[in-house]
């Protein structure tokens, strides 16, 4: 066990644990959030507990916490679903889906494809509170990239599996579509990487780069030779021996 102050994130109905930080806040709605990671949570469907020790090892859901027991295994633990949660956390917010859905729509029975529409946008609103570590696991909740739309600075889409920002606003065409090339208008979104041999860090332009640090780009490996101290516009192909080694 590690000992630092933390606040577990929990499922109200099952006390399955959804995500750990260090620091707190509450929003104007009164959902708490997790500054950090900048994801904020339904209070209706969350408990916060401060805790002094966190589980080392395995991911938040693979665990549950009460003031009581503490953390201990999560009987129901499954892999996370398309949405980026367990299948348990996820039924419960189809669950709460479908009761303010009855609650909205007096005297019909809400249809199937009803329920999936609200459960997709109750997935939607928490993807804008959510923090890049957070949404670079959850891609598929974010909207497509497609051509001739018009998107903002700062706006996140999924292309090709992957998760990309808007570095500038623009309307999209198929020749500016996300990707290394398009470096200048889209900056990838990514987990993060340890940076060494085993595990490097995806290059982009515009990335700071430090020394002793491995970088990919393409399908090469790159190690850092000296700290770049500003955003790099040129690709480490281009910048062997300056700050860059093969």
């Amino acid at each position: 066990m590690v000992f630092k102050i933390m606040f577990v994130i929990a499922n109200k109905k099952d006390n399955e644990i959804i995500m750990i930080g260090n620091q707190l806040d509450y929003m104007g709605n009164g959902y708490p959030r997790l500054i950090e990671e900048d994801t904020a949570f339904p209070d209706w469907m969350v408990d916060v507990h401060e805790v002094e020790t966190t589980p080392e090892e395995g991911q938040p859901g693979e665990y549950c916490y009460t003031k009581e027991q503490g953390f201990y295994l999560n009987p129901n633990w499954t892999e996370p679903n398309k949405y980026g949660v367990t299948e348990n956390t996820l039924k419960q917010i189809e669950e709460d889906t479908l009761t303010r859905l009855q609650a909205n729509v007096s005297g019909v029975e809400p249809t199937a494809a009803m329920t999936e529409t609200m459960l997709v946008k109750t997935f939607r609103a928490m993807t804008l509170t959510a923090g890049d570590q957070t949404a670079a696991r959850t891609v598929n909740l974010y909207p497509v990239w497609a051509a001739e739309k018009a998107v903002e600075e700062g706006e996140r889409l999924q292309c090709e599996g992957k998760l990309y920002r808007c570095l500038k606003s623009h309307v999209t065409q198929e020749s500016w579509k996300p990707s290394q090339d398009t470096a200048s208008i889209w900056e990838v979104i990514d987990v993060e990487h340890a940076g060494t041999a085993e595990d490097p860090i995806p290059f982009s332009v515009n990335m700071e780069v430090f020394e002793g640090k491995y970088y990919t780009w393409g399908d090469m490996l790159y190690k850092c030779i000296r700290n770049s101290g500003q955003p790099l516009q040129h690709t480490p192909d281009q910048l062997v021996g300056i700050y860059f080694e093969e």
